[in-house]
């Protein structure tokens, strides 16, 4: 939706975010910046949105705003949306970060607006209503493919890059290059062998952020720490005793502790 269909917007948008500064400002340092949206580690991980976007790059900024007609007298007015308590007291600070940091520019005028989360989520995800919004992800399968797919596939949690459509399972896309990128998320899916998958990845990686389908900032890391001292009960053998899923929750009285 407007202005954000317009693909010098979200390009402006992204050379201008710092995130660095939202890391370092806001977090002390306890979140890490992220240029795509696989996170390291995962198979193809790349840093797509540093490769075409090396943000922060005003000038780059100011370039694309103005091949859309807009200019200091004529900015860009946007509103982003957030939820003010769903993700924590931080999360009106970085939007004000980033308000700061793409009126820098001094083409756009930023409105930050809040919603309660259960109106502020199926709002967002509907896609009808917030040109620009704000969405914490946490896989549901370790896969790079759940970094993506979500975002691109049958509406793609309210991007509309591809909107659902009867007779597919993906939806329609919107253009060649969303088309492009749904070919190449349902080709990485059935391949086989992890160097081919991987590229297909890669691929995807840089059509989704020519795209701008979503801005990846930063991730949180998890941890989990382990002792040799501990380990499985004879009670519980298999592993799935675990109970160790997308949460990174243990059930404990699966465990003994070796003397």
């Amino acid at each position: 939706m407007a202005p954000t269909d317009d693909p010098n917007v979200v390009k402006a948008i992204a050379s201008a975010i710092d995130r660095n500064e939202i890391a370092d400002t806001v977090f002390g340092g306890q979140v890490n910046p992220i240029y795509s949206m696989v996170p390291p580690g995962f198979l193809g991980a790349s840093e797509s949105f540093d490769t075409m976007y090396a943000s922060p790059d005003l000038d780059a900024a100011r370039q694309y705003l103005q091949d859309s007609g807009y200019s200091e007298s004529n900015p860009l007015e946007l509103e982003m949306w957030y939820p003010p308590e769903h993700y924590g007291a931080s999360t009106a600070a970085w939007m004000q970060v980033i308000q700061k940091q793409l009126e820098a520019t001094n083409m756009i005028n930023v409105t930050l607006q809040s919603q309660e989360w259960s109106t502020y989520v199926t709002t967002l995800t509907g896609g009808e209503a917030y040109p620009v919004g704000v969405l914490g992800w946490f896989y549901d399968y370790p896969d790079p493919s759940n970094y993506l797919e979500p975002f691109i596939f049958n509406g793609g949690e309210g991007t509309n890059v591809s909107p659902s459509a009867e007779g597919t399972d993906y939806g329609k896309p919107i253009n060649d290059q969303a088309q492009q990128l749904v070919d190449l998320m349902t080709q990485s899916d059935v391949e086989t062998d992890l160097d081919k998958r991987a590229e297909l990845i890669q691929q995807a990686q840089d059509v989704y952020a020519d795209l701008v389908v979503t801005l990846p900032l930063f991730l949180n890391p998890e941890y989990v720490v382990f002792t040799d001292s501990v380990q499985g009960s004879d009670q519980y053998a298999s592993p799935e005793t675990l109970n160790i899923g997308g949460t990174i929750e243990f059930n404990y009285s699966t465990l003994t502790k070796t003397p």
